[in-house]
């Protein structure tokens, strides 16, 4: 019923004008211009509501006008389905998974895998929002470029990109896809809604990863103190401070992409562990008369189960970048059908994780599945491995911060990133991984660290923006009940991340 009430009324039902050949205030750059990657202060203005034909959300079929043969012929994809689907997969999948069978102890594990189809869905229909949304900025721009009239030409784009590929010494055969914006999202959001906007979402996407690298720098501190007796946190989280700085001076993502990569392998002994070791557990459990008992329902624990299953089913951040990387922009349904899939498969890998962690350990679940592993060499690998995975992961997720306070810097002191001085670059990268190193000094479990990220980050940008953008553009081709369905959406994304924001104050672990 939801997809249903989202999708705009049929042109049949209520004819409307087709819409001017550009409504912006300025022109968009078309490709081949040599743009600057800039921020939002400085990217196109906000783009006026067209009285055009929507974009379908929910649709399969192509129902894009200026999608034409011309269009598809050089819309060769560059990312297979199989490869963008392993992509999005691999956004995903992180310490998120390992703190749902906490969230099943919270939340209950009736609730909470009903929840999850909750959660999926909402995540789904997020992307197809934006989804919808980066095609209708595409369209414009593809009316706009003089090379839509007549001569064929190349798909075009809004990501800033220059023409010539050795001007920029990033983008080489092996790393093309460097030459993307670093945050697409941005840039839709700041041209269909404004700056400001788009500076909220900014602001969130570096809260997301700064989080994220707070909760890997935990993760990797327990690690350490548990097997090292003795050990103080501070010294680790100091070595952590100076490692992750020294890797932020990499030139480019290729250099660390595939150490973490092949890090998500270390999931699969997760699996086993929680497979050899939490089973025998749960029989344990089962045959003690005086054990602890499965909560089923428990709606006190709401809140910090909407962060955390937000934190791990979100993958909107790599939405756009995937997309860009298909070039299916005439044939969008084959990124909605790797979309579909891949979070079907999410489905059914989170709630077996979530549901065997929880039965395996009912009470004595920890924050994080990981430790409570029993001492072993199976649990040796896997907890050392899951270490090493996170803090080569923490350099993947903190590079777009450096890069995007470069340019902050390179604003203030008007002078190219190049021109940096190495005590210049030593504060940047030094000063930005103290933010994450210090948040986790003072606090020690990943828990309320997953949950805020999740009920106030992904809340907004999965929920919130999508439904807030897609409005904005098709608010006068909306039905009432497709209005109310975008409000309803905006409804659960506000109260869920305040609720979900407040609970590790209202209702902390120990009660």
């Amino acid at each position: 019923p939801i997809c249903a009430a989202i999708r705009p009324r049929p042109l049949g039902a209520r004819p409307a004008p087709r819409p001017p050949k550009l409504q912006l205030r300025m022109p968009v750059q078309p490709l081949g211009a040599d743009v600057e990657l800039t921020t939002a202060r400085s990217r196109a203005p906000a783009v006026e509501p067209a009285a055009s034909s929507p974009h379908a959300v929910f649709s399969d079929a192509d129902e894009h006008p200026h999608h034409d043969a011309r269009h598809a012929h050089h819309e060769v994809p560059v990312l297979s389905p199989f490869a963008a689907g392993t992509s999005l997969m691999k956004s995903m999948v992180g310490s998120g998974i390992l703190a749902l069978p906490w969230a099943l102890k919270r939340f209950g594990v009736v609730s909470g895998l009903i929840g999850m189809v909750f959660t999926a869905l909402i995540n789904v229909i997020g992307i197809r929002l934006l989804l919808a949304c980066r095609l209708y900025l595409h369209d414009i721009d593809s009316r706009a470029s003089p090379k839509s009239e007549g001569a064929e030409a190349e798909d075009v784009t809004l990501v800033p990109r220059s023409t010539d590929a050795s001007e920029d010494p990033s983008r080489d055969s092996k790393g093309a896809s460097e030459a993307i914006s670093l945050n697409p999202y941005e840039e839709v959001a700041s041209r269909i809604i404004g700056p400001r906007f788009a500076g909220v979402a900014n602001f969130l996407l570096a809260f997301t990863q700064l989080g994220v690298c707070t909760a890997y720098a935990d993760t990797v501190t327990k690690t350490v103190t548990d097997y090292v007796p003795g050990t103080p946190r501070l010294p680790v989280i100091f070595a952590i401070w100076v490692a992750m700085t020294a890797a932020g001076f990499l030139r480019g993502l290729n250099d660390v992409s595939w150490i973490a990569q092949a890090g998500l392998m270390c999931y699969g002994t997760v699996f086993l562990s929680l497979a050899v070791n939490g089973v025998p557990r749960a029989a344990e459990l089962g045959a003690d008369e005086g054990g602890s008992e499965l909560v089923l329902v428990d709606w006190s624990g709401f809140g910090w189960y909407f962060g955390i299953s937000m934190f791990a089913f979100e993958g909107i951040g790599t939405v756009l970048p995937i997309v860009e990387e298909m070039r299916t922009f005439a044939r969008p349904e084959r990124f909605r059908r790797v979309v579909d899939v891949t979070y079907v498969v999410a489905f059914f890998l989170y709630s077996a994780v979530g549901f065997l962690g929880y039965v395996c350990y009912r009470e004595e679940t920890e924050s994080l599945i990981l430790f409570n592993f029993p001492p072993g060499t199976l649990t040796d690998v896997t907890r050392w491995s899951m270490a090493a995975m996170f803090l080569f992961t923490f350099t993947v997720q903190i590079y777009p911060i450096h890069h995007m306070f470069d340019e902050f810097y390179a604003e203030y002191t008007d002078r190219d990133a190049e021109a940096y001085s190495f005590l210049e670059k030593l504060c940047l990268r030094g000063g930005l991984v103290l933010v994450p190193c210090g948040i986790a000094v003072l606090v020690e479990d990943v828990g309320p660290i997953i949950d805020l990220v999740g009920s106030l980050s992904f809340s907004f940008l999965g929920i919130i923006a999508p439904a807030v953008m897609y409005h904005r553009i098709h608010a006068a081709e909306l039905s009432r009940a497709g209005a109310a369905s975008l409000s309803g959406l905006v409804f659960v994304g506000v109260a869920g991340g305040l609720i979900g924001a407040v609970s590790p104050f209202v209702f902390p672990e120990t009660e």
